[in-house]
């Protein structure tokens, strides 16, 4: 069970020397590096990845063609790629 920081800090001042109880309260109350945190103990986690894309959403994006452009916004990437038309004035298909 995890003690509160501010009664940790009290066991710890200069001069006083915290028992094996209290040692023993202070070293329970931190998770251990080889330990594994439990996911219901992340503070919104759930939130967070709620909000998060999920990889058919981020797959879906990455191989998105430019079908959805209109003909002002394929000038504009046209113009920013350095991209000219071609001998019949079409654009690439």
């Amino acid at each position: 069970m995890a003690t509160a920081i501010n009664t940790i800090k009290q066991w710890f001042k200069t001069g006083l020397k915290p028992t094996q109880d209290q040692f023993w309260s202070w070293i329970d109350s931190y998770w251990h590096k080889d330990e594994l945190i439990p996911q219901d103990k992340i503070q919104d986690l759930s939130t967070t990845l709620s909000g998060k894309a999920d990889a058919d959403q981020l797959a879906n994006k990455a191989n998105a063609d430019a079908t959805g452009l209109t003909e002002e916004q394929i000038a504009k990437w046209q113009k920013a790629l350095g991209i000219k038309p071609t001998a019949s004035g079409k654009s690439f298909e």
